[in-house]
């Protein structure tokens, strides 16, 4: 008994030309993540890298409770706001990590409004009590976005 498999020289050329073709097809695909991922992480590094390197830090060092009133929290309520507000290009191409950031970002955001709305003065308590948590919520909202950009 004899295989018949490949009776002819085109049959060879056509399976090359395939597989040529099947690779090329791959690579085509592999380019465009690659390059969307490029974009994605180009804008990121725009958008975060000065807010999360100075921004947000240089505001919170200048948060300061002075005779039991919290003062200067509103360059840190800006940083928070623009950030949030830059980072709608998200929205589209990556929803996941857009609506993870928007409530981390509004979770820091809310808790500054909410304290000043529910206390005029601030003893030694609850100075440490809202710095304990605003640094929590700026913590995960650093996580959210580290995770997100460094993987």
């Amino acid at each position: 008994m004899e295989c018949n498999c490949i009776q002819q020289p085109g049959d060879i050329s056509i399976i090359i030309s395939s597989i040529a073709v099947i690779i090329s097809i791959i690579g085509i695909i592999i380019n465009r993540h690659i390059s969307r991922s490029q974009l994605q992480s180009n804008f990121f590094a725009d958008h975060f890298k000065d807010a999360i390197s100075k921004g947000i830090p240089e505001a919170r060092k200048k948060i300061q409770f002075v005779n039991e009133e919290l003062k200067d929290y509103e360059e840190l309520q800006n940083v928070l706001s623009e950030l949030r507000i830059g980072a709608d290009y998200f929205k589209f191409a990556n929803p996941w990590f857009y609506r993870l950031f928007r409530h981390r970002n509004f979770q820091a955001e809310d808790y500054i409004g909410r304290a000043l709305n529910s206390a005029n003065h601030f003893d030694l308590q609850r100075q440490k009590h809202f710095e304990k948590v605003l640094d929590r919520k700026l913590h995960r909202l650093y996580k959210t976005i580290t995770r997100k950009y460094f993987g």
